[in-house]
């Protein structure tokens, strides 16, 4: 369970990652909290490549360092912080449909993107002219 992070505010999210690498998930979530305080001066995909080279890189030194996890370990402390990183979009982007009615549909470049598009492959919807 990601925990609320930045108030009370945000929703508790269920992660399907072992509690084994929760402080990985906390390093994500962190980071993403970084991402929403420079959101105006740093894009969302250069943000989560900066700081996914950074998490790798100190983990692997810390596996080299101080052996607390097997290297074999590192592809799972990755996937962690990915997942806490990407919840912690998910808990503001909720709170932000939330906030505009709940609805599951939203205008993308002029057309209609759903859920049901997305996850089944049919591509996004337009709106009839």
């Amino acid at each position: 369970m990601l925990p609320n992070i930045g108030g009370p505010h945000l929703a508790p999210l269920a992660l399907s990652i072992s509690s084994e690498y929760q402080s990985c998930v906390d390093a994500g979530a962190m980071s993403a909290d970084v991402f929403f305080e420079n959101i105006a001066t740093v894009g969302l995909y250069d943000h989560i490549a900066c700081s996914m080279q950074v998490f790798i890189s100190s983990t692997k030194s810390s596996v080299v360092t101080a052996p607390i996890c097997a290297p074999t370990m590192l592809k799972s402390c990755v996937d962690a912080f990915a997942a806490g990183y990407l919840g912690r979009v998910q808990q503001e982007l909720q709170m932000f449909q939330d906030a505009q009615g709940g609805g599951s549909q939203s205008v993308v470049d002029g057309g209609i993107f759903s859920r049901d598009s997305c996850c089944y492959g049919h591509g996004p919807r337009r709106r009839p002219s």
